[in-house]
């Protein structure tokens, strides 16, 4: 499993001090990276095969808040790693309010240069399958 812990500013919420949509995506995008790192192989590695790591869905389900002065744990664990793409399921957690502020999917699929999907060559699959 994958963590990173956020702190919140007032730069990341809006004018009524809650954290804006847009920032619990770039940060689990920073978690899902750090998935790739932390099995060794990082998304750079990836794409410098040719290979583009693409989100093909990503869904946010809020259930609680996060203002100025939080930090917010953000946990990744796949939920299926195939030759083909990848699941991966995110919670976020408030650490000061010690409550869940969301749960995140995103399904992941692997395009050539051409922009067709393709496996993930033996070497790639069997890290992030480890």
């Amino acid at each position: 499993m994958s963590a990173r812990d956020f702190q919140i500013s007032v730069y990341d919420c809006d004018s009524f001090n809650l954290v804006v949509y847009p920032k619990y995506v770039e940060f689990v995008n920073k978690v899902k990276r750090a998935f790739f790192a932390e099995k060794g192989v990082p998304v750079d590695t990836i794409e410098s095969l040719g290979i583009d790591v693409v989100t093909l869905r990503f869904s946010l389900t809020n259930s609680g808040i996060c203002r100025d002065g939080d930090t917010i744990r953000i946990m990744c664990e796949p939920q299926y790693i195939s030759r083909d793409g990848i699941k991966l399921n995110y919670r976020g957690f408030n650490i000061v309010t010690n409550e869940d502020v969301f749960i995140a999917e995103t399904d992941l699929i692997f395009l050539n240069g051409s922009g067709l999907q393709i496996a993930l060559p033996d070497d790639v699959f069997s890290r992030l399958d480890s």
